[in-house]
């Protein structure tokens, strides 16, 4: 039943007209020239994030309101360790992405220290919370020895939950995230849509007109045709059916294996719920609205959604399984995801699987009866256990070779190494 609900109300959440009442909503309601930021002293995107706001800055007329939280929500990281570890992997990626430094991660004294400078200090600004990071706070500080040691744990401890109270009845979960005219925007990986937003609202300077920090996605597949000598190394995509970032990267993998003529292989896994994973409303939400523009930056159908939650994703596998032993999973994935997420087809019951093995060329008689299959269970285990060795603990998780890399928004470091691979064995 829920598949059938969700598309009338993904519909009406991807509809123009919805998002032009919340944009007209904002503007009545706050400053155009205003943004807040949410940092954390031990997060590195929160760095590389004030690095762009930077940049950002001299190119709007923009003001930044900057707050701090240490602790979000704990229910928000169903692995903590492990995303703690990829973050700083991770980090380094997209800083030499942008050519920006990226200093050594804070000792916890150094973090106490800095939340007390930015206690005292706020409101700071972008330059100032920067040199925090950086142990930059020299002797023409405005702050003293006396001034910081005023503030003890229990001051500390409520400042910090009343900032983090804060970005929660805004409706977010995660540092290093910009708030502007009602929308979230997620370190450097989505402030070209805060750029854009800038630009809609006219706080350009004379001469921008268009956003900066677009180089984790538009040179993607620009590079010439079946340069890749390589075609036995496929690109493998730790997928799920229900993952709406999932379906991004199905598509752009899929793409991008076709433009290189190099394999890809698609490996299933269950959705975090059907693991028995938590997921909070407030993050399934942001995930939506934040791939609704996504999709559309990417040009890939997205919003039109049937929840395949439970047995839609149960006889997607199945299905899938079928169409492997005929050479068409790749393609019959495709059309699942497309069908679920951007079209509102349900694959919980006949009449939408129907229309999805038709149109891939699946004998539906023969369909019918691979529902039953129950030989995807192993497959799906084995494709969790791969991830969980290489240290991810969800999808979308894309390899290639020795490259593993977490999330759509970096497959760029994907074609990066295939390419360089390519280039190496070309000069050999």
């Amino acid at each position: 039943m829920r598949s059938l609900i969700t598309p009338f109300i993904t519909r009406r959440w991807s509809s123009d007209a919805y998002h032009q009442r919340l944009a007209n909503a904002a503007l009545k309601s706050e400053p155009t020239d205003l943004a807040q930021v949410f940092i954390s002293f031990n997060d590195p995107y929160s760095y590389l994030l004030l690095k762009g706001l930077e940049t950002i800055q001299t190119h709007n007329h923009i003001r930044f309101d900057i707050h701090l939280i240490q602790n979000p929500q704990a229910d928000m990281f169903p692995e903590p360790k492990m995303w703690s570890e990829w973050a700083k992997q991770d980090a380094e990626h997209l800083a030499s992405l942008y050519q920006f430094p990226l200093p050594a991660p804070l000792a916890e004294a150094d973090i106490i220290e800095a939340t007390r400078y930015f206690m005292h200090a706020r409101p700071l600004s972008i330059s100032e919370a920067l040199a925090l990071f950086e142990q930059d706070v020299t002797e023409n500080s405005k702050l003293s020895s006396q001034d910081i040691e005023q503030y003890h744990q229990p001051d500390i401890e409520q400042f910090l939950a009343s900032e983090e109270q804060h970005l929660l009845d805004l409706g977010h979960y995660l540092p290093a995230t910009v708030y502007y005219m009602g929308e979230f925007f997620w370190g450097l990986d989505r402030i070209s849509h805060f750029e854009a937003r800038l630009l809609q609202y006219d706080r350009a300077k004379v001469g921008h007109t268009s956003p900066i920090f677009t180089k984790s996605y538009e040179d993607f597949c620009r590079a010439p045709k079946h340069r890749i000598q390589d075609h036995d190394t496929p690109v493998e995509l730790y997928f799920s059916m229900r993952s709406p970032y999932s379906h991004l990267a199905l598509h752009r993998c899929y793409q991008l294996c076709q433009h290189y003529d190099i394999p890809l292989v698609i490996k299933p896994v269950l959705p975090m719920l059907m693991r028995g994973l938590s997921v909070p409303k407030n993050k399934t939400q942001y995930i939506f609205f934040d791939t609704l523009r996504e999709s559309k930056k990417l040009g890939i159908q997205y919003g039109n959604v049937a929840d395949p939650l439970g047995q839609g994703v149960r006889n997607c596998y199945a299905l899938w399984m079928l169409a492997n032993e005929k050479q068409l999973g790749n393609e019959f994935m495709l059309a699942f995801s497309h069908a679920v997420n951007a079209k509102g087809i349900t694959g919980n019951y006949h009449f939408g699987l129907k229309k999805i093995c038709r149109e891939v060329g699946l004998d539906w008689n023969e369909a019918k009866h691979a529902l039953k299959r129950t030989d995807w269970l192993p497959v799906v285990e084995d494709n969790i256990r791969a991830m969980y060795d290489k240290g991810f603990w969800g999808v979308p998780t894309i390899a290639y070779g020795s490259t593993w890399v977490w999330g759509q928004d970096r497959i760029w470091k994907i074609e990066q190494t295939l390419l360089a691979n390519a280039k190496q064995k070309a000069n050999a």
